[in-house]
């Protein structure tokens, strides 16, 4: 990634110079250009790859540049360095912004910590090539915003005197998301042995990053308007997600031992079809073309929309979400779930769990796999080393209740089959 512009607009000189020096110490070759004022920087915003703006400039100009560059530059990345208790301010700028957000990047946070953030999201730009999809996603109207509840738990995250009982806090705050948060701690497919009643009893289970994942997909799920699209079952959609997110935290914890990487691995399986969702509510007549493309050619949905749009449901959904500030490896999991050969990781990552996942939970459940035969991709995986542990793998999957608490982290106490939907139907994913 050579000839990448970037550009910080603040008076406040010494945090330039000293974001200036982080970001060149990670990528030296990078050119940096510096302003005091949005005016001056949004005479050459065009030609950046990612620009970072001061929040403590005026609002008005904030948000007039962020809308320029969603018109003329949807590819630049948009960063805003706020204060993360300035909750006003965020809603404006970032929740109710028109289109899609800026990333927000903390004032407690140190300047390492932000240039790394400039890096992923650059780094995803040039792999993935989204500036058509960008120009989608500007269009679209129905679009999720990043909550505040998710931008709270990411600060808490960063801060070390943060508590689980913070957390539990901040959590509560959502009634929805805490509803939905401790009916995930009491599923079967989690398999805790006691009921868990309060949310820090849930955060103190489930775990941070389970929380952050299931705080964004609570927040897709609960924006979706299934009058649009009638005879999609957002329950299925659901079912499939959390029983996709599992798997692919078990085959993760089976493979490396790997507690963060599982724990990636269970939010990129959580959130790898949230595409469909963002193209069957915002181009529903789009989407049922797609569908009928792959019924009359026989070939998997995501080949279909890759046709007809020029994009799939798992790119989509990774291009918002990079906008989020979402790791690199749980967005490379979401883009290429179904298309592994693209992958920039030459290890076993999060996307080889969720690759092998989404089989076996579409298997599980019986799912038409909306048309096409979508078949595991065994080039890959004899790659990353992972085809002999194939059915070893599908048996600790399908048949949980073989294994026991000893053996793997939130082993369920009764069979997957139990979380079938009673209706086999609906048009599924």
């Amino acid at each position: 990634m050579e000839n990448i512009k970037i550009s910080i607009v603040s008076e406040n000189k010494e945090w330039v110079e000293n974001l200036s020096r982080a970001i060149s110490a990670l990528k030296p070759k990078w050119l940096i250009n510096k302003y005091s004022t949005i005016q001056n920087a949004q005479e050459s915003a065009v030609s950046i790859h990612a620009i970072v703006v001061d929040s403590d400039l005026p609002k008005n100009e904030i948000t007039n540049l962020f809308l320029f560059l969603q018109t003329n530059s949807p590819a630049t990345a948009k960063f805003l360095w706020i204060d993360v208790n300035n909750r006003n301010l965020i809603k404006e700028l970032v929740t109710d912004f028109n289109g899609i957000p800026p990333q927000c990047i903390w004032k407690q946070q140190s300047e390492s910590i932000i240039s790394e953030a400039i890096f992923r999201t650059v780094f995803f730009e040039n792999w993935l090539t989204t500036k058509q999809i960008r120009k989608v996603l500007v269009q679209m109207r129905d679009i999720p915003t990043i909550p505040f509840v998710y931008l709270k738990l990411m600060s808490l995250i960063d801060d070390p005197c943060s508590s689980a009982e913070d957390i539990a806090a901040t959590v509560a705050e959502d009634p929805s998301l805490c509803a939905k948060m401790l009916k995930l701690a009491n599923s079967a497919i989690i398999g805790l042995r006691e009921p868990v009643s309060s949310p820090f009893e849930a955060v103190m289970q489930l775990g941070v990053e389970r929380i952050k994942a299931l705080t964004i997909s609570s927040n897709f799920v609960s924006q979706f308007d299934n009058q649009k699209v009638p005879w999609f079952s957002i329950d299925r959609f659901w079912n499939h997600s959390i029983m996709t997110a599992s798997f692919s935290r078990w085959i993760a914890m089976a493979k490396t031992k790997d507690v963060k990487l599982a724990d990636s691995s269970f939010t990129a399986g959580l959130l790898h079809d949230v595409g469909i969702l963002l193209i069957a509510a915002n181009i529903p007549q789009a989407f049922n073309d797609c569908l009928s493309s792959s019924i009359a050619n026989n070939i998997p949905l995501w080949q279909a929309e890759k046709s007809l749009l020029g994009f799939n449901h798992a790119e989509i959904a990774a291009c918002l979400l990079s906008s989020w500030g979402l790791p690199l490896a749980i967005l490379e999991a979401i883009a290429a779930h179904h298309n592994p050969g693209i992958a920039f990781s030459t290890t076993f990552s999060p996307l080889t769990a969720v690759h092998i996942a989404n089989q076996f939970s579409n298997e599980n459940q019986n799912y038409p796999n909306l048309c096409g035969d979508l078949k595991i991709d065994k080039d890959y995986l004899t790659k990353m080393n992972c085809l002999a542990y194939l059915d070893e793998w599908k048996k600790m999957c399908v048949s949980p209740q073989l294994n026991t608490k000893d053996q793997k982290p939130d082993s369920p106490q009764e069979p997957i089959q139990n979380l079938k939907m009673k209706s086999q139907n609906d048009v599924t994913i």
